[in-house]
């Protein structure tokens, strides 16, 4: 798993000129650092969809003051990852206007829950898998006519290598909140809250190949131009390790604030591989893979590369999030 690039990753700017692009997860880490060099590459249109908006709004006004066209727009719109109606409302909204395109769909937003008073969705779901896989298919399946009317459309994932470090159950389980491990509190924490963030890393990349083999022999032809990706970015320094945003102890963030400070990268860095994603020609990137920190294709896990375990898996999270199987049809 690597912390920081050994290369630098390049990046042709000049490709977002013009374009709109909306960004999940954007008002800190590295989905600010998307917008701030976003806005400076000419960006057309920009969507921050946060959480927060009040947290969204404060850091739009730090990414506008970066803008380097009199065109560039930003816009902070609301969206829970963790909640199906949340996602559900963005895309209805954003669907209101039947010309309004998205050339980038950039989904950074995730989770880990230390805390067991977050380890449950609104949907009765396991929170990380709730907010890490299941909400970016909510999202996608409702934004994909949007994405149809790009000559050239992405949507990126920011993952990790961490999936590396997991082992998912032989077949999806009979667990209705989830389909992997479940949390194990004690008291106030979740003491395997790392691994469950693993498994819906090396869940998600899964996921990722399935959506990908779903454009490209999709029966609308207008679907099979999407080009999916995830990457893992590298070990950043971002809010993940904030005590405050989890409600954790000294005990626990000390020393995860200590590595952090130590070794992690800047949001700036870990977002190059994204920004690369979003704009190397399309010839050069293969679909549906995973990317390491120096925005090369890299492999995971022999599970990673199971088709068959993958397609129960993604099978059971489009019937967890609601979605019907026409969306994403496999052949």
């Amino acid at each position: 798993m690597g912390l920081r690039p050994t290369k630098e990753v390049k990046i042709n700017g000049e490709t977002f000129e013009g374009k709109t692009v909306v960004c999940v997860g954007a008002n800190a880490g590295i989905g600010l650092a998307k917008c701030d060099y976003l806005v400076e590459n000419k960006v057309s249109r920009l969507i921050m969809a946060c959480r927060s908006t009040d947290k969204a709004e404060k850091a739009r006004q730090e990414v506008v003051k970066k803008i380097k066209n009199d065109s560039t727009t930003v816009e902070v719109w609301k969206i829970d990852l963790a909640s199906l109606s949340s996602c559900r409302e963005f895309a209805s909204k954003w669907n209101a206007n039947p010309d309004n395109k998205i050339d980038i769909l950039y989904l950074n937003a995730g989770l880990i829950a230390p805390n067991a008073s977050l380890i449950t969705s609104e949907d009765g779901l396991e929170m990380t898998y709730a907010c890490n896989v299941l909400g970016h298919l909510a999202v996608i399946e409702q934004l994909l006519p949007s994405l149809a009317l790009s000559d050239d459309p992405r949507i990126i994932f920011t993952g990790s290598s961490g999936a590396k470090m997991s082992t998912l159950p032989d077949h999806p389980g009979s667990n209705k909140r989830t389909p992997l491990r479940d949390a194990w509190s004690i008291g106030s924490y979740v003491l395997n809250a790392f691994n469950i963030y693993t498994d819906t890393k090396l869940l998600l990349a899964m996921v990722v190949r399935e959506l990908q083999e779903s454009f490209k022999n999709h029966p609308d032809e207008k679907y099979r131009k999407i080009f999916v990706a995830n990457y893992h970015p590298g070990f950043v320094k971002t809010t993940i390790s904030n005590k405050d945003h989890y409600g954790l102890s000294s005990l626990l963030s000390i020393p995860v604030d200590f590595l952090t400070n130590r070794y992690a990268i800047t949001p700036e860095v870990g977002a190059r591989p994204g920004l690369y994603l979003g704009s190397a020609s399309i010839e050069q990137l293969p679909g549906g893979e995973f990317w390491d920190e120096n925005a090369e294709p890299a492999s995971l896990t022999a599970q990673y590369d199971n088709e068959a375990l993958r397609r129960e898996y993604f099978e059971r999270c489009i019937k967890d999030a609601g979605i019907n199987p026409s969306t994403f049809p496999l052949p």
